[in-house]
């Protein structure tokens, strides 16, 4: 059996020095936890880079909150993430965006959207798929 992944890659722009230091605390006190920081993070520069290729959980989400409540409130972030698996199966891709901000924890993905577009062409078309008519 394939394994399912969750891919995201993003940056955190405009990071000052005293942000640079919040980070660098909080990321070391996640690296310390039982489980560990379930993200790559590299601090350089003025940007801070984050990154998986397994998995994106609430542990990020929280982490990105905890930053905008305490050093930009007015401000957030979107992250964009696919998701893929080790073997094709039907239903292994997608992805989505989230906003994050001080306040505010927010999903839209892929199924949402395909669903969404499907109960408004509910009743107009048969079918999953409707063949053009090609006698005429």
């Amino acid at each position: 059996m394939g394994n399912y992944h969750t891919q995201f890659s993003i940056t955190l722009e405009r990071v000052n020095e005293e942000e640079a230091s919040w980070l660098r605390e909080r990321l070391k006190e996640m690296e310390q936890e039982e489980d560990g920081c379930t993200f790559r993070s590299t601090l350089e520069g003025t940007s801070l880079w984050l990154r998986s290729t397994e998995r994106l959980d609430d542990q990020l989400l929280a982490f990105l909150q905890a930053f905008f409540k305490e050093k930009r409130p007015n401000e957030y972030l979107l992250i964009d993430y696919a998701c893929t698996a080790d073997h094709p199966y039907v239903d292994a891709y997608g992805g989505g965006t989230i906003f994050v901000s001080a306040y505010t924890i927010s999903w839209s993905n892929h199924d949402a959207w395909k669903n969404a577009c499907l109960q408004e062409l509910a009743g107009q078309v048969k079918g999953p798929i409707r063949e053009a008519d090609t006698t005429g």
